[in-house]
């Protein structure tokens, strides 16, 4: 369990780690080691999503428009793993819709690239597992035999199992803690359906504002920062041209099940982490599941926006340049509005 965790936390860290050991390197002192761990950190998540960018077959302005979020942005220059999170993520999108629409012939060793990329972004959000179900859209037809089809989905999802497994496995000690708080378990789900559906319904009505404006960026730091209104408007302005249809996209085919693919896998993540906070971290007697955070969701807006595009919305013009401009404008508002709290602290 304790070699579990070590590998854990050097995938976690490992860009960030590199920076550090960098400026150890160079005998830089403390404050510019520490922000040469945070530039390797943006390195990373700009190399991996500049790479997942170009091989998507369609959707690129998905993608980097959900990068320019100013939340994508501030974590994607720190010291939290959902940097490696949101990175490895749209990497694996970009490697399963290039398998499902743009290669013509599959073997089984396609799949193991993605393989890789899963196991390694699972561990450190189990309830980003659920992705793995975009490998049973893959089309059969593009195997030389039927079977090659389930061998590669069984690898993809038996590495992933087994990854992680390998890190929870092992003694675990107890450490007497002084919460007291009572939580909802598996079986008093089970057994309480109604009252467990009535608070999944009550958070998704009640707190779906707070997760789009949290999600694009209106709280920043300790989410004690608070941003303009213009910041969540021009944010969700900047979704929807990404979602807008170009001439040059009309050449990939996208049927309706690939649409379902996109909606369950995003769906279930975010089932996924409901109820992993419903059952860890909301008390037994609160209406509503507590914990939950915006930024818990970026990885899959991509596919929840590839959904909003069977809306057919069409442009004859790039969005390319008025995204890139409106995701600037917004994110230099962000860092003005960041200094002036600080200093008039």
């Amino acid at each position: 369990a304790m070699l579990g965790g070590i590998v854990q936390n050097v995938q976690e860290h490992l860009p960030q780690a590199l920076g550090i050991s960098l400026g150890r390197v160079l005998n830089c002192n403390g404050t510019v080691t520490i922000l040469l761990g945070r530039l390797f950190s943006l390195f990373f998540f700009a190399g991996v999503t500049c790479f997942a960018i170009k091989i998507l077959p369609f959707g690129k302005n998905i993608l980097l428009a959900v990068s320019l979020l100013p939340m994508t942005m501030e974590l994607a220059a720190s010291y939290s793993y959902d940097s490696m999170i949101i990175a490895l993520t749209f990497l694996y999108i970009a490697l399963m819709c290039r398998l499902i629409f743009k290669k013509e012939a599959l073997v089984i060793q396609d799949i193991v690239l993605p393989a890789i990329v899963l196991a390694m972004l699972s561990p450190h959000k189990y309830v980003y597992t659920p992705l793995a179900l975009l490998s049973l859209f893959l089309p059969g037809e593009k195997y030389k035999a039927k079977k090659e089809k389930w061998i590669s989905v069984g690898i993809l999802f038996g590495g992933t199992v087994l990854v992680l497994l390998s890190l929870m496995g092992g003694e675990r000690i107890y450490v007497p803690s002084l919460d007291t708080t009572e939580y909802r378990t598996i079986g008093y789900c089970l057994r309480n359906p109604k009252e467990v559906i009535g608070v999944y319904v009550y958070t998704v009505l009640r707190l779906t504002p707070y997760y789009v404006s949290s999600m694009v960026g209106m709280y920043l730091g300790w989410l004690e920062m608070n941003m303009p209104q213009e910041v969540l408007l021009l944010s969700l302005l900047n979704l929807f041209m990404a979602a807008v249809k170009t001439d040059s996209e009309d050449r990939v085919l996208i049927k309706n099940r690939h649409y379902f693919a996109f909606l369950m896998c995003a769906g279930a993540v975010v089932f996924a982490t409901l109820t992993a906070m419903l059952l860890v971290w909301t008390p037994s007697w609160s209406r509503q599941i507590e914990g939950v955070q915006g930024r818990y969701f970026l990885p899959v807006l991509p596919l929840f926006l590839l959904c909003v595009r069977k809306m057919n919305i069409r442009s004859g013009k790039s969005m390319l340049k008025p995204i890139v401009y409106v995701g600037f404008w917004v994110n230099a508002v962000c860092l003005l509005r960041c200094f002036s709290i600080i200093v008039g602290r």
